[in-house]
């Protein structure tokens, strides 16, 4: 069960970026 929220973190971890850089580029 511990593999789960990891998985949930890391891929917050890669896509939080991404979007933060879409954002500054639309503004």
């Amino acid at each position: 069960m511990t593999s789960i929220p990891i998985r949930i973190i890391n891929t917050l971890l890669i896509i939080a970026p991404i979007s933060l850089i879409a954002i500054l580029l639309n503004l």
